[in-house]
């Protein structure tokens, strides 16, 4: 069954977002030699969303839609990985998992990566916010929240009809509703990213119009993996120039959101914390180490286009020859480093 086919096995039940075309503007700092870097995100078609009732399905805890035995492409979107896991998923479903029986009507919203920082703040919270606008008075149905992060922002939404799916379980009411995804991997539907921010701020008491001054380096030396080798040398500079350096850990989400409302320029290695950007006063500045030889990685970027934030960029070299982007380490080069700092205190 191909991903048309699956399609074709749903009814729209409430049209969330029109069609349209996001255009970015190329970064702050760039440099011609990096046009292959960000050529294929300057534009990119988002298209149409909606909340879909979908026959013959089955939700199982890990986040994964089955219609027809086939795992649907919203909730797993890489086909490669869809491919291995689809039968061996479905089968352990049905030969070892326990039924979960509830109402006939359920709407569900998560997929393959819920569990992640960006994936749960980017493509999971902005279908809570569909579902908590939807008239229909119908049970949500979510994975046990692991994190404390995912409990503290699905409070938020005050929902008082839903249930929890625990482990090696799943349900399979006679309406299943999906909410599709808002954009392509990577990329965010403009209306409802930006509403999700100001719903968060104004759930967490932050001012929508506040404007402060603090700069801030999110350090990951409290990670397993993917860290600046050199970070020291970096520090020096930053804080001579009147960086904070913070590790997200140590702060609770409201905490979060509060110091992100201050700043006015934040300065990352690729990775999770930089989504706080989207809790900064719009037109801020964003400074992104990135590693040289990826060509893939753009959800910063493109996110930062979202809140018209300025955003910098610095390619860095691998610890290691041929080493995954989402494991291995980086060293920055110090002087393009001071180079790109300088440029953006001629910018404040």
């Amino acid at each position: 069954m191909s991903e048309g086919e699956i399609g074709n096995m749903s009814n729209e039940v409430k049209l969330l977002a029109e069609p349209y075309t996001s255009n970015r503007k190329l970064p702050s700092n760039f440099q011609k030699k990096d046009e292959r870097v960000f050529e294929n995100e300057l534009s990119k078609e988002i298209p149409r969303a909606a909340i879909v009732e979908l026959k013959d399905s089955l939700f199982v805890a890990e986040g994964l839609v089955f219609v027809k035995r086939k795992i649907h492409p919203d909730t797993l979107r890489y086909k490669p990985v869809r491919d291995q896991l689809e039968f061996r998923v479905w089968l352990k479903a049905k030969l070892s998992y326990k039924k979960v029986e509830m109402a006939d009507k359920a709407i569900v919203l998560h997929n393959y990566y819920w569990n992640g920082y960006f994936h749960w703040m980017t493509e999971v919270l902005p279908k809570l916010l569909a579902v908590k606008e939807l008239e229909d008075d119908v049970c949500l149905v979510l994975p046990e929240l692991r994190a404390a992060y995912q409990r503290t922002t699905f409070e938020a939404f005050e929902f008082e009809n839903f249930t929890f799916l625990k482990e090696r379980t799943y349900i399979k009411p006679k309406n299943l509703l999906s909410v599709e995804n808002f954009a392509p991997a990577g990329n965010f539907n403009n209306e409802y990213i930006c509403r999700l921010a100001d719903f968060l701020k104004s759930r967490f008491a932050i001012p929508l119009d506040r404007k402060e001054e603090r700069k801030i380096y999110i350090s990951r030396k409290k990670a397993l993996k993917r860290k600046v080798l050199n970070e020291a040398e970096l520090e020096t500079a930053l804080k001579g120039l009147g960086y904070e350096i913070l590790c997200m850990e140590d702060y609770t989400f409201a905490e979060q959101i509060a110091i992100c409302s201050q700043s006015k320029v934040m300065v990352a290695l690729h990775g999770a914390g930089l989504t706080n950007m989207m809790f900064m006063p719009k037109s801020s500045v964003v400074y992104e180490l990135r590693f040289e030889h990826d060509f893939h990685n753009n959800c910063y970027f493109t996110l930062s286009s979202e809140f018209n934030h300025d955003y910098y960029y610095q390619l860095c070299s691998a610890e290691q020859e041929g080493q995954e982007t989402h494991a291995g380490n980086v060293i920055v080069n110090q002087a393009e480093f001071h180079q790109n700092l300088q440029m953006i205190e001629q910018s404040l």
